[in-house]
């Protein structure tokens, strides 16, 4: 059986409510006005002024975002590559949008996977160049490889022939 949530109003759009099966730590559900659905998430705050202070730092952070246009939800690294597809490479050519693809696809893709955008920090860019670097050299090394194997594979082949 669940227990009902005891909402304590901030502001218009603005709860908390503390969530037992985690610890008792308060949660803000914010309306963000020109988004649908609310936003959840933890304010870290045991207390409830500590929570209140939170929460409302929080909102003002929320509603600053979305006026300025960026994704407040848990959009993944794939969900905003299609946002600015959708958005952006609708004016480009087909080669510059094929570009883009292979380019998402190969390297951002498998990098980033769907890590949520705000973790996307410079340690993690860097964390990327390192990695690609890497994937560069692996690469050769597959590519030395198979050259040396197509080149046993033919040798034996003109041998048994």
């Amino acid at each position: 059986m669940t227990q009902k949530q005891e909402y304590l109003k901030i502001t218009d759009g603005l709860v908390i409510y503390k969530r037992e099966s985690h610890n008792g730590c308060y949660y803000l559900r914010a309306k963000i006005e020109g988004r649908k659905g609310y936003v959840i998430r933890s304010t870290q705050k045991y207390t409830e002024d500590e929570a209140r202070l939170a929460a409302y730092e929080a909102f003002i952070s929320l509603k600053t975002m979305h006026q300025q246009g960026l994704v407040i939800g848990r959009s993944g690294f794939g969900a905003i590559y299609d946002k600015f597809a959708a958005a952006v490479l609708v004016h480009k050519s087909d080669a510059r949008k094929r570009q883009f693809e292979i380019t998402f696809r190969r390297y951002f893709l498998p990098h980033f996977g769907e890590i949520g955008i705000a973790q996307v920090n410079e340690a993690r860019i860097r964390t990327y160049w390192d990695w690609r670097i890497s994937y560069y050299q692996s690469a050769a090394v597959a590519i030395v490889m198979t050259n040396f194997i197509m080149t046993q594979i033919r040798s034996e082949l003109s041998r048994l022939a």
